[in-house]
């Protein structure tokens, strides 16, 4: 079966949504399926035509076009895509992350067309214009079906689209067990993590701003902010400012193939975000055992049990943060049994081959609809 993945952001770019699309297409491609992959082309050193374990990638300057309003640049665009549309001639269109790009798909969609599926990881929108509402609002329309990874954005997709509620399934994040030997939680000293985009909405200046009286109560307490992004000069400034540097690592950016070893060594993860899908930093530290301090937003709580697998708190309340932290590191017994629940829990309920089968099953009912059905009712 051919399918087309339309993608935001795609290796060598590796946020949680390409690392997801990255795990999910070889299972796929196992099951029988084809792929093209079309994502956005940022910095001209990367090629326009790739290739990912055999997989063709084709990278386009999609933000540079509609930022510059080059009518010439967006021409060709629009020319090289139907090339590759008629040329490959999908069955189904996988719309993986949605941004601005997703205008492009619009203007190369003839009579005939294959099934569109769109996936929503977040509520987030790319610039947070009202032009990106429109987007969404017109993509979504033309949508034979919808997937999201949590119950909470399944919410947010109904909200956007009333007349799709039937057609909008959850289809939850995953991960695969650990490849590592999973450690004990280390509580000599104990580790405190950060892992993920250093961006404003993953809150981890709660985290900073809440470790000075972590750290009073647990001296030898260290804090690891893992990752990089727009906000790591302003978070590594708020380190100075807070007295305590010496005591905060921040490691840069992490390959992926460097996580479970940061996880590993954590005895706690913390999440403060402000808004999320189903994060797989949440799923990856669940199941390798470790509890975790997060925010009641988004998918987060369909993770984190509080007192169960880990600890909620309310958003931009960093005294919250430092007393679930503190208490988790007071009862190291109590955080111990939270950590095996988590695993429990997330290799039950958040299973790799669930997701996996569910994206396949969904590509062959979607793929057999006859162009001008009622795709709605799939």
């Amino acid at each position: 079966m051919r399918i087309l993945l339309w993608i935001e952001e795609f290796w060598p770019y590796m946020g949680g949504v390409s690392a997801s699309a990255l795990d999910l297409l070889p299972d796929l491609r196992q099951r029988g399926h084809e792929f093209v992959v079309l994502t956005r082309r940022d910095e001209p050193a990367l090629p326009a035509r790739d290739a990912f374990l055999g997989i063709p990638v084709y990278r386009f300057p999609f933000w540079q076009a509609l930022d510059d309003r080059d009518i010439d640049g967006t021409t060709r665009i629009i020319e090289e895509i139907r090339t590759i549309k008629t040329s490959f001639t999908p069955e189904l269109v996988h719309m993986f992350s949605f941004g601005p790009s997703a205008l492009f798909h619009l203007l190369t969609t003839g009579g005939g067309a294959a099934p569109l599926l769109v996936t929503l990881h977040g509520e987030g929108r790319p610039n947070g214009s009202d032009r990106v509402d429109e987007l969404t609002q017109r993509i979504l329309a033309e949508s034979s079906w919808v997937t999201v990874p949590s119950e909470s954005m399944r919410s947010f997709a109904v909200s956007l689209a009333p007349n799709l509620s039937a057609s909008i399934s959850c289809v939850r994040n995953a991960v695969r067990d650990p490849a590592i030997h999973v450690k004990p939680l280390p509580f000599d000293p104990p580790r405190l993590l950060c892992l993920g985009r250093l961006a404003r909405e993953k809150g981890f200046d709660q985290v900073l701003r809440a470790f000075p009286a972590m750290h009073e109560r647990f001296p030898d307490l260290q804090l690891i902010v893992a990752g990089d992004g727009p906000e790591r000069q302003e978070l590594e400034t708020l380190a100075a400012n807070l007295g305590v540097c010496s005591y905060v690592r921040f490691t840069g950016w992490v390959e992926r193939k460097e996580t479970a070893g940061l996880i590993n060594s954590a005895t706690i993860v913390a999440m403060p975000s402000r808004t999320e899908g189903l994060p797989l930093v949440a799923l990856e530290a669940s199941i390798m055992g470790r509890p975790i301090v997060a925010t009641h937003v988004g998918g987060l709580p369909e993770i984190v049990l509080d007192g169960v697998t880990g600890r909620l708190v309310d958003g931009e309340k960093p005294r919250d943060v430092a007393a679930a932290v503190c208490a988790l590191l007071a009862d190291a017994e109590h955080t111990v049994e939270m950590g095996d629940a988590a695993r429990a829990r997330a290799s039950e309920r958040f299973r790799w081959e669930d997701r996996v089968g569910a994206y396949d099953a969904l590509y062959r009912r979607l793929a057999s609809q006859k162009p001008g059905g009622d795709a709605h009712h799939a």
